[in-house]
């Protein structure tokens, strides 16, 4: 079989292979439910099927935006949809037994958080005590409850307001101090009305949830495999689009879904929509299962989930039968035959090339001395760019040659002729007899020299340069000639001398500062370098350090270190609170601040790392103290108004005096037995002659042996209490 016939059996093989890897046909007709109404938070799946992404796989997708009536996992779970769009509550439903299969994470940060007023002042979590919050209560606000709870406000700490979605609601009737909003939609509006505003954002304080994830029922994926890895291939396709195309994709969003926003707010929102997805950073629906876990954790904490439930299952890639990785390897397969025959067919061609090279190979011959003299203009253009000038000495007819930039280095003529006194005279006095002593040195010894000095030019302008002269030996072993580049490094000096300057800076601000301070490799964890202040801290030496990962002083896993420390190189986390371990085994709360800094062209993460074991033990101390003086003060509460019952409750007339004799209080039944009111009785004394207190014998007690004077005189500063009845008191 010659090569013509093999090309052709191999072009039929893959015609035949692409034949059975192409789509059926009958396109299968699938349900997306959104959770929200059409806006540019799902472009992506517009695109897909704007583009006919969803046509290439085989499928004919209905995009449903959300009516309020139920949630997109119920719409899924009810088989009213196979597909859905969720946020990070699908763990919570995984955790709750629920058969949620995450298939991509679209969003890789929740773009949920909340927004005050710019003039209320209050940013961060820390200042919403005692202030009005408005969200979703039990509706995924886990990630807003999380990062409250994290800044010590428990739900008593503020108060809760059912959200009205009322975008503007900051500027309402209501009073509200701050409002959870998604930061990729509602403060265009603020920002439409010049207002300013405030940002919290949760992933700022430790909460870092998925945004919206694409997901499905777990029996349909496992019925279904081949098109749930389709659907997912033709969305993440139809996002790389969509966000390639923001304007395009917001013209045909309000053309044909009639959003209820202008086509400046979809910008906004596009815009910020793409800084919640990453592309440039993160692979498109790339998916955690430890960053899932850590979410779970968070749900667990807050009491929504049992401590015993679990994510398995959560991952769709978990849930791939083996048919489904069949297909895949057959898919592989038809890959590998189109690709070897591609290259079949490339070396045929390039074959074919190759005879009408040697065709012209003579003709380039011919034309190869006008591109040599290309070659050496570009040379010498080059060499004037870089100020660079070489020269040549010959040392059997002691003939020198310089180079025009030579001459020009030196602001000479370019027709002077050269020598090596003439160049001698323009070396700088205090480095000539190191230059001509080193050029000597080369005769005697044979070997080649490297030398930085100084020259001063015609015009007087004093020139750093750094020289490197070869020694060129004849077939005799004998020195036959020298060649020397003469470069100008005069910037280059200067710019040294401010790195140094800088380095010397930059030592002062990390050595030399009493905060704890470390530079970390991101890619391998390795610390790079620490302070003396971290030396301290830890109870490691600098050498001791330079051996050890992050890992190794962090109480957290690696891949939660790690998945932290992507995070801080994509800016969108700078601040963490962490558990650090000591050289002594002592573990002690650390806050870090950490950001992206570039070093040798690479990305370094720089630390700097605050001790708050003090300040959190205090912190936990007082909200132990606070929460006892509130048990102690609803008690005391109890306390009076069981006295205060007691008081007005019993049938006996009470009555209170002090040691004057005035009465300060009495109940309902005093005053209905002394027949006078409270009014009238209340400051009037007890030993005024108008009351009269008689023994059980009918006679009269006289003032000075009245029985409230004894007790009187006997508990001087005390209040006296005596009770009624209508045979033995009455008011005279």
């Amino acid at each position: 079989m010659n090569l013509c016939y093999r090309f052709i059996f191999h072009i039929f093989i893959c015609f035949v292979l692409l034949f059975t890897l192409l789509p059926s046909a009958n396109a299968k007709d699938v349900t997306l439910q959104l959770k929200w109404k059409h806006q540019f938070q799902f472009a992506g799946f517009y695109a897909a099927q704007k583009q006919g992404y969803y046509a290439e796989e085989g499928l004919t997708v209905t995009i449903n935006p959300a009516d309020g009536s139920q949630t997109a996992t119920d719409v899924v779970l009810s088989d009213q949809a196979e597909f859905g769009i969720s946020d990070s509550s699908l763990a919570l439903s995984r955790l709750k037994g629920q058969p949620v299969v995450v298939v991509a994470t679209i969003f890789q940060h929740s773009p949920l958080g909340l927004i005050t007023l710019k003039s209320s002042e209050i940013l961060s979590p820390l200042e919403l005590k005692g202030k009005s919050v408005m969200y979703q209560k039990n509706i995924d606000d886990a990630v807003i409850t999380a990062m409250l709870a994290e800044s010590g406000l428990a739900d008593s700490g503020f108060k809760h307001i059912k959200h009205n979605f009322d975008d503007l609601a900051l500027l309402g009737d209501i009073a509200v101090d701050a409002m959870s909003a998604y930061l990729t939609d509602q403060p265009f509006l603020y920002r439409e009305k010049g207002i300013d505003i405030n940002i919290i954002s949760p992933s700022n304080y430790g909460i870092d949830f998925y945004g919206d994830l694409l997901f499905v029922k777990e029996s349909y994926l496992k019925s279904n495999p081949a098109e749930v890895e389709a659907f997912r291939r033709a969305s993440l396709k139809g996002w790389k689009y969509a966000l390639e195309h923001q304007e395009e994709m917001v013209d045909w969003i309000l053309t044909n879904l009639s959003p209820e926003k202008s086509r400046e707010h979809l910008l906004f929102e596009a815009q910020e929509t793409a800084k919640m997805i990453r592309p440039d950073l993160i692979e498109l629906g790339h998916f955690s299962i430890s960053r899932m876990l850590r979410i779970a954790d968070t749900y667990k904490a807050l009491g929504w989930a049992n401590e015993n439930s679990s994510l398995d299952g959560i991952g769709y890639t978990q849930h791939l039968n083996t048919s489904s990785q069949g297909m895949f390897a057959a898919k592989v397969l038809g890959l590998i035959i189109v690709i070897m025959s591609s290259l079949i067919l490339a070396f045929w061609l390039i074959n074919k090339k190759l005879k009408a090279e040697v065709h012209k190979q003579t003709e380039s011959l011919r034309a190869q001395s006008n591109y040599l003299q290309k070659i050496k203009d570009r040379l010498d253009y080059a060499q004037s760019i870089a100020r660079l000038g070489n020269w040549e000495w010959s040392c059997e007819d002691d003939n020198w040659w310089w180079s025009n930039e030579l001459k020009i280095l030196l602001g000479l003529p370019t027709q002077t002729a050269p020598s090596l006194q003439l160049y001698l005279n323009f070396v700088h006095p205090d480095d000539r007899e190191t230059v001509e002593s080193s050029l000597n040195k080369a005769l005697t010894s044979q070997q080649d020299y490297h030398l930085q000095y100084r020259i001063i030019s015609a015009p007087g302008d004093v020139i750093d340069v750094e020289e490197k002269v070869e020694v060129i030996l004849n077939n005799s072993g004998e020195t036959e000639s020298f060649f020397g580049i003469v470069l100008d490094v005069t910037e280059r000096k200067k710019e040294a001398e401010r790195i140094s300057e800088s380095e010397k800076l930059y030592r002062q601000m990390f050595d030399n500062n009493t905060a704890i301070k470390l530079l970390i490799d991101a890619e391998s964890g390795y610390i790079l370098r620490a302070n003396d202040a971290a030396c301290s801290f830890y109870g490691y030496s600098h050498d001791e350090f330079l051996e050890m990962k992050v890992f190794e002083i962090n109480a957290h896993t690696p891949d939660e270190i790690q998945d932290e420390m992507t995070l801080a190189l994509e800016e969108d986390r700078r601040f963490y609170r962490f558990k650090h371990k000591l050289a002594n085994g002592e573990t002690r709360d650390v806050e870090v601040h950490s950001g992206p800094v570039e070093i040798d062209s690479k990305k370094r993460l720089f630390s700097i790392i605050v001790d708050v074991t003090a300040r959190n033990r205090y912190e936990s101390e007082l909200i132990t103290k606070t929460a006892e003086l509130d048990k102690e003060k609803l008690k005391l509460r109890e306390s009076e108004q069981m006295y205060k019952t007691l008081f007005e409750g019993v049938s006996i007339g009470i009555v209170m005096q002090n040691s004057m004799g005035e009465i300060t209080a009495l109940n309902e039944t005093a005053s209905s037995i002394l027949q006078a009111s409270r009014e009238e009785l209340l400051n009037k004394s007890s030993f005024d002659p108008s009351w009269e207190a008689i023994n059980e014998n009918g006679i009269s007690v006289s003032g000075e042996n009245h029985p409230l004077l004894h007790s009187a005189q006997e508990w001087p500063n005390k209040t006296a209490y005596w009770a009624l009845n209508t045979r033995t008191e009455h008011f005279g």
